[in-house]
């Protein structure tokens, strides 16, 4: 692995570069508190904050999900079902 320190003046070019492919989920601020929101703009990124409302466990990893679906006409089947879209967890 290497290590590289992204300058402050590329971070919103380099957030939007990910925001093409991926979901990019960062610290924002709401109401006053900062939560771990989806990125509309990367300018709304609040990188000096002490701690999130939710962990960052509660925006990967969803309270409730659909594993698999069954279809028990004719022979049986079980068919996994995979709904979460990649993801950037940044600024954690």
């Amino acid at each position: 692995m290497v290590l590289r320190i992204l300058p402050k003046p590329e971070l919103v070019p380099f957030v939007s570069q990910l925001k093409r492919q991926w979901t990019v989920v960062g610290p924002v601020d709401r109401g006053g508190k900062q939560v771990l929101a989806p990125i509309e703009d990367p300018a709304d990124l609040v990188l000096d904050y002490v701690s999130t409302l939710l962990p960052p466990k509660k925006v990967l990893f969803p309270p409730q999900e659909v594993l698999l679906r069954f279809s028990l006409g004719g022979e049986p089947r079980a068919e996994a079902v995979i709904e979460a879209p990649p993801t950037v967890l940044f600024g954690v």
